[in-house]
């Protein structure tokens, strides 16, 4: 990736959002239910997620980064809390 492109949120984005309003205290809302929908329903059937695009700004317009694993552990991360959450509520 040579300069920004526009995409829709990846897994680990979607995890982050989730997460950072999870520590928040705001479980409840519609925000962390659409966040925990999108990573359900684009859960790849082995339990893991597709992340093409770079995540990593690195050096703008210079060079990307993609942490492989964010993908995966970010939003296991986000769900597990998100349940935890649920249960505590």
């Amino acid at each position: 990736v040579e300069d920004f492109v526009p995409a829709e949120s990846t897994a680990s984005q979607t995890a982050w959002a989730v997460l950072g309003l999870l520590a928040a205290g705001d479980v409840r809302s519609e925000s962390v239910h659409h966040g925990v929908r999108r990573l359900l329903e684009t859960q790849n059937e082995d339990g893991t997620w597709q992340e093409d695009l770079a995540t990593g700004t690195g050096f703008p317009r210079v060079f990307y980064l993609t942490y492989h694993l964010y993908r995966h552990y970010f939003p296991l991360l986000a769900l597990a809390r998100y349940r935890k959450a649920q249960e505590e509520a």
